[in-house]
Order: C-alpha cells, then sequence, then structure tokens
C-alpha cells in the first residue's frame, strides 16, 4: 500500500490523510502507526542518524510492491504541490496529489539549493570535512560511480537537502543498499559519542549531500522539485520560502 511516512520523536496534532502514518522514532513514547525499533532496525543510532533509523525501518520492513509509492517526511517539514494555493493551507494532502508527477518523474525532491564553492566546500566549512572524505574514500574503493559522485561533489552543482522524497519503493531500496554501507563503514571511524550533540548527527549529515550525486550517477532517473513547507512557521514564512525556490514558476 503507498504510504507517506512522517517521521517524529513526539506527537504531531495534525489531521493525517489516509495514505500517511506517523513513524517514531528516538526514545519518546507515544501513539504511532509505526517505531523504527521493530524488526530489523537501527533505532539505537538516532541520535547519530536523525531520521534515517526511519529510512532504514522502511527499507527493510515495508513490504510492498517494487513500483508502491512511498515517501519520507519530517514532523515539521512536508511537501507540497508546487503551488500557492499549496503552500497556504500548511496542510497535508493525499499522496495521490502526488501521484500524477510520479508518472512522469521518478522521485519528488526538496528543491536544489546553491552552496557557495559546491556541496564538498560547505560540508567543510559546517562540519567535519574528514567525514566527507572517508565516504569518498569508500566510493572510490568500490568503483561505483567514484568518479562521477566525487566530481559532483567539488563542482558548483545545486544540491537538495533534507533527507526527504517521495518515490516508487524499488527505487528507496536501491538508494539504501547504496548509502547504507557507506555510512555504517564511515561510522566506525567517528568517535560519534565524543562530539557535540549537533556534530554527532554526521550520518544524516552526509547522507543529505551524498543523495544528490547518487541521483546524478543514476543517469535513468528523473526527478521533480516540490516545495517544503514547515508547519512550524508562519503562513508569510513558507510562502516567502516559495518565491524563493520557485520564482520561475
Amino acid at each position: 500500500m503507498k504510504k507517506i511516512f512522517i517521521v517524529s520523536h513526539k506527537p504531531i496534532d495534525i489531521e493525517l490523510p489516509d495514505d500517511y502514518a506517523i513513524i517514531r522514532v528516538g526514545n519518546s513514547m507515544f501513539d504511532a502507526h509505526f517505531s523504527d525499533n521493530e524488526g530489523d532496525h537501527i533505532a539505537e543510532k538516532n541520535p547519530y542518524y536523525c531520521e534515517l533509523t526511519a529510512l532504514y525501518w522502511i527499507w527493510k520492513n515495508y513490504q510492498c510492491p517494487p513500483d508502491t509509492l512511498v515517501g519520507l517526511f519530517h514532523y515539521r517539514r512536508i511537501l507540497v504541490e508546487p503551488k500557492l494555493a499549496s503552500v497556504i493551507p500548511k496542510r497535508l494532502i493525499s499522496l495521490n496529489k502526488f501521484q500524477e508527477a510520479l508518472t512522469y518523474y521518478d522521485m519528488i525532491i526538496p528543491p536544489e539549493r546553491g552552496f557557495s564553492g559546491g556541496l564538498y566546500d560547505h560540508y567543510s566549512r559546517e562540519h567535519e570535512i574528514r567525514d566527507l572524505d572517508l565516504c569518498l574514500d569508500i566510493i572510490h574503493d568500490s568503483g561505483d560511480a567514484a568518479g562521477t559522485i566525487k566530481a559532483y561533489m567539488k563542482s558548483d552543482r545545486l544540491g537538495s537537502i533534507g533527507n526527504m522524497f517521495i518515490t516508487r519503493k524499488a527505487v528507496l531500496d536501491r538508494y539504501c543498499a547504496w548509502l547504507f554501507p557507506i555510512l555504517f563503514t564511515v561510522e566506525e571511524s567517528l568517535m560519534l559519542n565524543q562530539r557535540d550533540s549537533y556534530q554527532r548527527r554526521a550520518p544524516g549529515f552526509l547522507a543529505e549531500r551524498l543523495f544528490n550525486p547518487w541521483r546524478w550517477s543514476q543517469s535513468e532517473l528523473k526527478s521533480i522539485e516540490y516545495p517544503v513547507i514547515r508547519l512550524d512557521k508562519s503562513v508569510v514564512s513558507n510562502v516567502n520560502n516559495y518565491r524563493r525556490a520557485f520564482w520561475r514558476l
């Protein structure tokens, strides 16, 4: 069954369409449709992997046909149709609204944005660049589109961040099968528990960056950008963000 999973560490007071579900992460206990600590899971890594513990759970445990649509949103951030009438209400919309776009595209992603100096330089200013270098070394050793991915990271290309998307289960599975072995290998060298609470989230930050060159290396995949709405921000703030990202519309 098609499903958009909303990752949350606390209860969400919002009306959910039938094809949405809350997936609980972290140590909080509240009623949710799913939890990242059931079945094959990495729930204990949530302080480091953030929403990726939910993504891993979906990959390993959500059983559905390969063409089933699945999505990953956050408790504060959702994707909506790229039109002002969808941005203003701050309301979840049915997955059927995304279905038409996914007959022509393979993924719906947050808007791409520019990073001064490229994704690599930006990461070096915000986080521990050694972490990203380790990822690139692993990709290089695997020979898996290594040149393409490294070139992308060091170019001035745009990037879509947030670890949010809607796609088919087969595409999600393919991405996860590539991503998680890289993160698990890098994690062994990072000593994350010795970092502050922000920088210990390195696996989540790395995934945000790696998502972009991975998409680019999959030449057959076509993506379309949809606006991100912050449920905890004002309508004016969301409209302004929409205009900045979709001025061309």
